[in-house]
């Protein structure tokens, strides 16, 4: 049977209710979401990290690097397990490493490198869903070991009493070496002769002095540590200052260094042999990375520039500024069109450009100043590392790198901050002044990296301002989705800023949120990202698991502020979404088994239990009463509505409060709601379930992805007094009504059955709405009707002698049409008037076009 696709005008107040049909398979074609079928294996980014190795490095490094095999005192547990909510802010997640229900492969990480980076579960330490739970996780005893706050280094007294660990520095401040005490004594009259080679020891009249690491043998320390933690996630290379000099040297090429690797076969993790050599490869290089000369000249600026020909597969290229043993020939690491490409800088600081670094990379930002390091950084990001070729997919597009500095135990150079900012190389600065902020700073860059990647979202809408709504607004609403193999995909709603030049920033209104190429910076900060810290270190950027709403719903305590979720049980006379029996609990007698075509009470139960937020199946083993992996379902094709309730002056205190910002966002999401959120807060306010998706929200968590509130909703606004405001003692209403795309259809749909719908409700008063009704095929008159695709379009237009607010639509999409392709085909069209019921108005309207391709439609006014 074939469904006409045909213009509808609909009276939203005619809306009549028809009763739920028993549930089919639902429509499962994937459609425009093929791209993310299939097992889901992570694009790593490479990552060069280029390393200072001139005279500077010499100088003290301060306390030695981290020891797994050292028990550091502070105030964490050495063996518990911490979780990072944001800079310096860690709370206890798992009581003891060594406990049995740990997994191996966070244990193993935990106990040798101190951090694990993957999913996680608090209390129990599974790491069985990586998907999930995903956040920085730190041992103990390594944040005694960064946390603690240094004493400052005192210079060497004579006759003073020095107990073994204490640390001093020589009275000579040209000597920047700093000494350990090895055994117990008192200090002679004179100052020792101090060594200044490595591993360097002396006797000062009974106590025994050690020359504690220098700043390179930190540097390859923690760059051993870090790249251990994190060696499954990206493809790693090292680079050096060149022998001459000069440039950059090209000591370790990116490549994988995984010890495991995903087989598609058996759709498990096995060993990888050729990362286990390239691991030990890397170790080796870095082992042996020593200081180029005598030299104290820190050409990072020249270094840096040679890496654009490395990532250009033109590191042999006579254009670069090293010569001699840097040169040789050595492929592009760019697998993938859209890989990212990074650099990340470790270096005392950078010296003034050289005549050859002037006209090599030249002043790329026009300050005067040519062949500087921010100028070779600003080269990296602008330049298209390898230019389209016909027919090469890996050269589509832009692939740009980006750079990140780590300053180390200098004082702050303002150009190596510049390197990184929104103009030159898009990246991250760190100071670190001792071996504990290196290894913090290390390990949440390197993490930050990681994380910028897994971000999908729907197009942003800009909504007017609160302040007038004839301007447009200052905020930009994005949804997201999470594709994950074999499970519900995840999604998330976040608000960034919008500045004066249309760029998208981060809450604090100056920070850009996304490159040229439209990515997230991983530093973004989205509002709403104070709940509980649910966000990455230095932002929750376009990470779906991070900040949002999302990140609201997984910090609210649905114990004591349990969901208000909402949907209509079938009595005409309970029409508020208020009332108790529109309510899904567990103690509502009126939302039945049979509503939710399930078995049996105790299928019921766990249904409802999933809904509102817990895990009522059990799937984490933990029992139904914790909270599930991630509440908010993707936001695949529905774009989020914004309804200004209430004028206000829009600054950062009266926009976070609830009681003046009465603004709310409407968004459909594909885990069988229509949600409301407040955005003030991004908290939920409600959420309403469409009654016809009660039998099929026990598909929910099927391995495949199926949809559900999938459409757009719009909204008719009436301001009676237009003061610009919905108040409805004024007589102003607001009627919002959506349609649900696929989510209403099945894999094929019959003639009989429900085939999708339009559900409108009256939202005039956000905290109390009501349901309305709904149009369907089981509607009289509608029974051409198929899946509802179209985005409602609302006008007031006139009928007759009267004046109606009508919703203009397409008719839907008919489920044939996926498996087949050639004929077009046409549909009936006609006009009807039919009666209401009582207390309805007088008519609603039926009129079609006979176009299969008729979808979203705009109201136009042709009153000229």
């Amino acid at each position: 049977m074939k469904f006409g696709m045909m213009s509808r005008g609909i009276l939203l107040l005619a809306l009549v209710w028809a009763g739920i049909a028993h549930a089919g398979l639902p429509d499962r074609y994937i459609g425009d979401t093929s791209i993310y079928s299939g097992t889901s294996v992570k694009l790593k980014p490479n990552v060069m990290i280029l390393v200072d190795t001139s005279k500077n490095m010499s100088q003290g490094g301060g306390t030695d690097p981290y020891d797994k095999n050292t028990v550091y005192p502070g105030t964490y547990a050495t063996n518990m397990i911490y979780s990072q909510l944001n800079a310096g802010n860690y709370q206890a997640y798992v009581a003891d490493v060594n406990a049995a229900g740990v997994c191996a492969e966070a244990k193993t990480a935990l106990l040798e490198y101190g951090f694990y980076n993957k999913g996680l579960k608090k209390t129990s330490g599974d790491c069985s869903s990586k998907s999930s739970d995903i956040g920085n996780y730190y041992l103990g005893n390594l944040l005694n070991k960064t946390q603690a706050v240094p004493a400052p280094t005192a210079t060497w007294q004579p006759s003073t009493a020095y107990a073994v660990g204490d640390v001093v520095r020589p009275t000579d401040a040209s000597n920047t070496n700093t000494y350990r005490c090895t055994n117990t004594g008192t200090s002679g009259l004179t100052e020792p002769t101090w060594p200044t080679a490595a591993g360097g020891t002396v006797t000062d009249n009974g106590v025994g002095w050690e020359i504690t690491a220098t700043l390179m043998e930190v540097v390859k320390a923690v760059l051993k540590q870090a790249a251990g933690a994190l060696a499954q996630d990206i493809k790693i290379g090292i680079a050096t200052v060149g022998p001459n000099n000069a440039g950059g040297y090209v000591r370790a090429e990116v490549k994988d260094v995984s010890p495991v690797m995903f087989d598609p076969g058996t759709g498990t993790m096995v060993p990888n042999p050729t990362g286990i050599a390239n691991f030990d490869a890397l170790t080796t290089v870095i082992n042996n990375l020593g200081f180029i000369s005598s030299n104290t000249s820190m050409p990072m600026n020249e270094a840096l520039y040679d890496m654009l020909h490395y990532y250009q597969g033109n590191n042999d290229s006579t254009q670069k500024l090293a010569s001699g043993a840097a040169v040789f020939s050595a492929p592009a690491p760019i697998d993938y069109a859209c890989q990212k490409n990074y650099v990340l800088v470790l270096t005392t600081g950078s010296s003034t450009a050289s005549p050859q670094a002037e006209g090599a990379v030249g002043d790329q930002d026009g300050n005067g100043l040519a062949g500087r390091v921010d100028d070779a950084a600003k080269l990296l990001y602008e330049t298209d590392m390898l230019p389209d070729v016909h027919g090469a997919d890996k050269t589509e597009g832009y692939q740009r790198v980006q750079t990140s500095v780590i300053q180390l135990m200098t004082s702050y150079v303002q150009e190596l901050d510049q390197t990184t900012d929104g103009s030159h190389g898009r990246g991250d600065y760190f100071l670190a002044n001792n071996t504990e902020e290196l290894t913090d700073a290390l390990l949440n860059l390197m993490n930050n990296i990681v994380r910028e990647a897994e971000t999908a979202f729907v197009a942003p809408v800009v909504p007017a301002s609160p302040e007038n709504r004839t301007y447009s607004g200052k905020r930009i609403y994005i949804g997201f989705f999470k594709p994950i193999s074999q499970k519900p995909w995840y999604g998330n709603l976040k608000k960034f800023g919008i500045n004066s030049d249309l760029e998208i920033v981060s809450a604090n209104g100056v920070d850009l949120a996304t490159n040229n190429d439209g990515t997230f910076n991983a530093g973004a900060t989205s509002f709403w990202s104070d709940n509980n810290n649910q966000y990455t270190v230095t932002g929750d950027s376009g990470d779906v698991q991070r900040g949002g709403v999302g990140g609201q719903l997984m910090a609210r305590n649905l114990a004591t502020a349990p969901r208000k979720i909402w949907t209509w049980t079938g009595n005409a006379a309970k029409m508020n979404m208020t009332d108790t029996e529109n309510l899904v609990a567990l103690g509502n007698a009126n939302l039945t088994s049979a509503m939710l075509d399930v078995a049996d009470a105790t299928e019921r139960s766990k249904l409802i239990k999933y809904l509102q937020g817990y895990d009522g199946y059990n799937d984490g083993g933990n029992g139904d009463t914790e909270k599930r992996e991630w509440l908010l379902g993707d936001i695949l094709h529905s774009k989020p509505l914004v309804v200004n309730y209430k004028r206000y002056v829009l600054t950062e205190a009266n926009e976070s409060d609830p009681a003046i910002n009465k603004t709310f966002i409407f968004q459909g999401a594909n885990d069988g709601m229509l949600h409301c959120f407040r955005d003030a807060d991004g908290g939920e306010e409600w959420a309403f379930i469409p009654p016809d998706l009660l039998p099929r929200l026990k598909n929910l968590r099927d391995t495949a992805h199926s949809y559900f509130v999938d459409g757009t909703p719009s909204v008719y606004i009436h301001d009676a007094n237009n003061d610009g405001q919905v108040v409805p003692a004024d007589g102003d209403f607001a009627i919002l009504i959506f349609g649900l795309r696929r989510g209403g259809g099945l894999q094929s749909l019959s003639e009989a059955g429900f085939r999708g719908g339009f559900y409108a409700l009256d939202v005039s008063n956000p905290a109390a709405p009501k349901y309305i009704g709904k149009i369907s095929n089981l509607s009289a008159n509608f029974g051409e009707m198929a899946e509802t695709w179209a985005q409602p379009r609302l006008a007031r237009v006139q009928v007759g002698s009267q004046r109606k607010i009508v919703a203009f639509v397409g008719a839907g999409y008919d489920t044939v049409e996926d498996l087949r392709f050639g004929n077009t085909q046409t549909y009936p069209s006609g006009a009807t008037e039919v009666p209401l019921p009582s207390g309805a108005p007088d008519s609603f309207i039926s009129g079609g076009s006979n176009s299969p391709k008729l979808a979203s439609m705009k109201a136009i006014n042709l009153n000229f």
